[in-house]
């Protein structure tokens, strides 16, 4: 059998003893009693899995906290957030500027100076003329919070 069918079923002999306890003890506190001691010695069942992870049978906080796993982690978290961040900033900008008719090829950088990373500067291709751009600049710097000094503007062949 394969270790979650033999997790079931012990789940499943473990609350049905305690329901055939439950029913055959008077009411009042024996009863409570009894539903107690069944949720326990079914907390056992379903965390008797987890026992491998302490091989001394003790949970040892400072092997976790010494292998860097956990920073390794949080990093990685971390990371993805800003890249979604990035992704879906970029993906706003290219969105407004379409939705006015401007070809545009967006690259956006978070900072990840602060706990969240939040959009520090973007880059703009396109051949867009001036008085498009500064639309767009300023939309940028109300909606977003970036401001012109950190918006790039360079000019390409073909935008899009």
């Amino acid at each position: 059998m394969g270790a979650v069918l033999k997790l079931a079923l012990a789940a499943g002999a473990c609350a049905l003893l305690t329901g055939v306890l439950e029913c055959i003890t008077p009411r009042g506190g024996g009863q409570r009693v009894v539903g107690m001691c069944g949720g326990l010695l079914l907390l056992m069942v379903l965390l008797r899995p987890f026992s491998g992870l302490f091989p001394n049978g003790e949970f040892d906080i400072d092997v976790w906290s010494d292998s860097g796993a956990g920073e390794e982690i949080i990093k990685s978290g971390q990371e993805m957030v800003k890249q979604i961040i990035e992704e879906r900033t970029g993906a706003y900008i290219l969105n407004k500027s379409e939705q006015v008719g401007l070809p545009i090829q967006v690259n956006v950088v978070c900072t990840d100076e602060v706990l969240t990373p939040t959009p520090w500067a973007v880059t703009i291709r396109s051949k867009t003329p001036e008085h498009a751009r500064n639309a767009l600049s300023r939309m940028i710097h109300d909606e977003l919070g970036i401001p012109p000094e950190r918006q790039r503007f360079e000019l390409s062949g073909e935008a899009g």
